[in-house]
């Protein structure tokens, strides 16, 4: 895994620090944007450069989860094989569903379980 990319779209800094933590433990290189449109770009400037985006989708810029569906959305198109994985502090079933079926390759809950993320991220990159 040393040779995975990851991107964190994320504006909360204390979950930044600790994402930043866990990616170094595994050693995954990662990369912070704010929000989804910084994510965007990125993908735009180099569209196979990352092998997993993980997306707060509580916080846009635009303030709703709309926004960071309509991100993964442009994700998708350009480039279609790279992996989003929402995360959200909304439990409801329907959220994950929705978020599921916006194109997410799944959702994890705030608190975030590190073990239960480390084995999500494993899994995927």
């Amino acid at each position: 895994m040393p040779d995975a990319r990851v991107m964190l779209v994320e504006a909360d800094a204390s979950m930044q620090l600790w994402m930043l933590e866990l990616f170094d433990e595994l050693e995954i290189n990662l990369d912070i944007v704010m929000h989804g449109a910084a994510c965007v770009e990125r993908v735009m400037e180099a569209p196979d450069a990352y092998d997993l985006i993980v997306m707060d989708i509580n916080h846009s810029e635009e303030g709703e989860k709309t926004g960071s569906v309509d991100v993964r959305r442009e994700v998708h198109l350009l480039s279609s094989q790279v992996p989003v994985l929402a995360v959200t502090d909304d439990c409801a079933w329907q959220d994950r569903r929705r978020a599921v079926a916006a194109g997410f390759c799944g959702v994890v809950v705030k608190p975030v379980d590190r073990d239960r993320l480390t084995k999500v991220i494993t899994d995927l990159v």
